[in-house]
């Protein structure tokens, strides 16, 4: 047990997948945060509040126990700064875009789900990432936007998300570095997310 959160599991296997599919030694992702003022009444106030912010990884990790150990102690940091707008994120880096890919954890413990139907809600609406991923009841969901990736190498990025969850749960010491695709299989995912003219079905 890394006596951490369910969302730093799932946190940390997002950011092993990306790592694979980048050469850079350290990138940025954007996570979503709940913004909802913590104040007496907050709750009947309409609307999502919900802020985006980039979230930092390297890889410094050498097993899935450190690695998600070090995930759960960045989103502390950024945790205090979730009301911070992304707009004014971006000006203090420049006016760069610093991420195309977003994660995104929903919690629904406290929803009545008798009442409420949570898959329903679930999922992902437009914005303006390359791809996005959400964890739903019981799943995660990829989703690409048409100049993303074909649907053959998102099943292959889903296998990715799969096979690191598994190997967290065979051996949370084991290397965060092994391979998770064939040198192959990982080709043909860069080529096809660089390549603008895939449709995505």
């Amino acid at each position: 047990s890394t006596r951490t959160s369910f969302k730093a599991v799932l946190l940390a296997t997002h950011l092993k997948v990306l790592s694979t599919v980048t050469s850079e030694p350290a990138f940025h992702t954007g996570v979503l945060y709940s913004a909802r003022p913590e104040e007496p009444g907050a709750e009947r106030v309409y609307g999502m509040y919900l802020n985006t912010l980039p979230f930092a990884h390297d890889r410094g990790a050498r097993t899935w126990s450190e690695l998600v150990r070090q995930v759960f102690d960045r989103e502390a940091e950024v945790y205090s700064h979730r009301r911070y707008p992304l707009p004014a994120v971006q000006r203090l880096a420049g006016g760069r875009r610093l991420f195309d890919i977003m994660y995104r954890y929903q919690d629904f413990h406290q929803v009545d789900t008798g009442t409420v139907d949570v898959r329903a809600g679930a999922g992902d609406s437009s914005n303006e990432f390359t791809m996005s991923i959400a964890n739903v009841p019981g799943r995660l969901v990829l989703r690409a936007v048409s100049t993303g990736l074909n649907r053959a190498n998102a099943e292959r990025l889903a296998d990715m998300y799969r096979a690191v969850l598994e190997a967290m749960a065979a051996d949370p010491d084991g290397d965060v570095n092994a391979p998770l695709l064939s040198a192959t299989e990982l080709t043909q995912v860069l080529e096809d997310w660089n390549d603008t003219e895939v449709e995505w079905g």
